[in-house]
């Protein structure tokens, strides 16, 4: 698989001042929830799953499969008190993988949110793939149990072989590969004044060449011109929402419907 192509998420410091102890923050909004990186660090000798953590150590986080394949979990640590868990579903098939997302919101009121990445990629002899999906986890204030509050899209690639027959890279004017490609940037909103934090959530997803949008909108297949060997932003798949606390749900629910867009995420 191309190792160029992969997932960005953008997350832009906000000039706030964050807790020491904590290092700094790579987000802010104005009710005083941050967010903080959350890395990967070094696996102990008898655990081969990797233990995340925040600078001080004081929120740590990993993941467990349970005896003879059955069940994962996420474990999270705060301080010296016991770990909570939470089941995570298991990987749909060998392509898919698990990992911690590498970041961690410490809300104002000392609850958490982290995330567990579900990744699916592989290839084929007619192309090639990646999918993320992001599922967002909360730990309330107190011993409260974790629970799943959100899980959005933030990666997907697909590339399909288009040169079958001698001749076709001269006719695609070297196009080869139909690509679809999209990214979801979650971040915090910085406008929030009170309460749990609330996301922004962006999505750009784009065509290469540009006859691919074309042949959609016009549900017809269209001769490939030298003019479209190009990305194209497809509008129909590229979004902006907020996404907002329910605190009668007990989830984050964003302010519109994501698109189903099978280009992307239908194979």
């Amino acid at each position: 698989m191309q190792k160029a192509i992969f997932a960005a998420l953008a997350l832009t410091a906000l000039g706030t001042v964050a807790p020491a102890q904590l290092g700094p923050a790579s987000g802010a909004d104005r009710a005083g929830n941050r967010l903080f990186p959350f890395p990967a660090w070094t696996r102990e000798r008898a655990d081969p799953f990797t233990l995340h953590c925040t600078a001080d150590h004081r929120w740590c986080a990993r993941l467990r499969r349970g005896a003879a394949g059955a069940g994962w979990r996420l474990e999270l640590s705060n301080g010296a008190a016991a770990p909570q868990s939470l089941e995570i579903a298991a990987p749909e098939n060998e392509t898919t993988t698990l990992s911690i997302w590498p970041h961690i919101v410490i809300e104002r009121d000392g609850a958490a949110i982290l995330g567990v990445e579900r990744v699916d990629e592989g290839a084929n002899p007619q192309g090639e793939w990646r999918f993320v999906r992001l599922v967002l986890v909360r730990a309330a204030p107190g011993r409260a149990s974790l629970r799943q509050v959100l899980e959005v899209p933030t990666f997907a690639y697909n590339g399909l072989y288009a040169c079958l027959h001698p001749g076709d890279r001269r006719r695609r004017f070297g196009a080869c590969i139909n690509k679809a490609l999209y990214t979801g940037t979650l971040t915090l909103d910085p406008g929030t004044g009170a309460g749990p934090p609330h996301f922004l959530f962006v999505a750009l997803a784009r065509t290469w060449p540009a006859h691919g949008v074309l042949e959609r909108e016009l549900d017809r297949q269209i001769p490939l011109r030298r003019s479209d060997v190009r990305w194209a932003v497809d509008r129909e798949c590229s979004y902006r929402f907020r996404v907002a606390w329910n605190g009668a749900q007990g989830v984050y629910m964003p302010d519109g419907q994501f698109p189903r867009c099978p280009d992307y995420f239908g194979f």
